[in-house]
């Protein structure tokens, strides 16, 4: 397997901010902490990983190497670090301002979250995906509790967890962890919510690779009455369904069957051109 390239949702860490910094040439103050994200923001990834490391030197001298602010300056830094591919030497900084960060906000604190998110996906490209997963876990675990299942910080958490179990074949404890996810959205959501719908696909996904066909093609049937409900039929996931619907059809020996969904979604795919 090749080395995996991602750029991984970072939630934003807005509440503290490193104020002032060095006396610039003009004798104005900079802020490097806030440089850096509005750099890394513009996809300026090389100067805001300049500005991040000075904002990581003057949190340091100025609050202690221990403060949060130096937490956030390592956060930042990593991240520019991350983005540029240059993993091996991100994960020091954010293995440091994750250490920081549980002692100075909280184990389960958002914040943390999201330094623990971080470290996850220097692992997650690594391929290194059991500890990937755990902090994955971890992640999704401080975030759901305390956002709620429909936040997009949590959506973006458990999308991750998914794909990291399907990229290391974890297809067994994929999809209990499906099932979990389903169960609370829908308590939470209600049957016909977006994330409900996501969450049936993805089991339906987990069951069909795993060949578990008897049990794939009732979260099929009624991920596709779902969609017609909420979609309407000639929506395009609609079409989606239809086809991968219809492979679970051949591959049980129903090609009649698999012939008319195949058909029926040709036709929306045609009226959706």
């Amino acid at each position: 397997m090749g080395a995996r390239d991602m750029k991984i949702w970072f939630a934003g860490l807005l509440c503290i901010v490193i104020w002032g910094g060095p006396a610039s040439a003009d004798g104005h103050d900079v802020d490097y902490y806030a440089l850096s994200r509005q750099l890394f923001d513009q996809d300026r990834y090389e100067e805001a990983l300049s500005a991040a490391e000075k904002a990581v030197v003057y949190s340091e001298r100025e609050f202690g190497p221990d403060h949060k602010n130096t937490a956030l300056a390592l956060y930042q830094y990593s991240r520019c670090l991350f983005l540029l591919k240059r993993t091996a030497e991100a994960e020091r900084p954010a293995t440091r301002a994750l250490g920081i960060a549980e002692k100075e906000w909280d184990a389960d604190h958002l914040y943390t979250a999201a330094l623990v998110e971080l470290l996850a996906g220097i692992y997650y490209v690594q391929e290194r995906d059991t500890e990937a997963l755990r902090l994955f876990e971890r992640t999704l675990d401080i975030r759901e509790a305390a956002l709620g299942p429909d936040n997009p910080d949590v959506v973006a958490s458990h999308d991750w967890l998914f794909q990291t179990y399907l990229n290391s074949r974890r297809l067994a404890e994929a999809g209990p962890f499906i099932k979990g996810s389903l169960a609370r959205r829908e308590r939470a959501l209600g049957p016909d919510h977006p994330l409900v719908i996501d969450s049936l696909n993805k089991l339906g996904m987990v069951y069909h690779h795993q060949g578990r066909f008897e049990k794939a093609e009732p979260i099929y049937v009624r991920l596709l009455a779902t969609q017609e409900k909420t979609l309407g039929p000639q929506h395009v996931d609609v079409a989606t369904t239809l086809e991968v619907y219809g492979i679970l059809l051949r591959k049980t020996g129903r090609s009649a069957a698999a012939v008319k969904l195949e058909d029926r979604a040709a036709e929306i795919r045609q009226l959706n051109e």
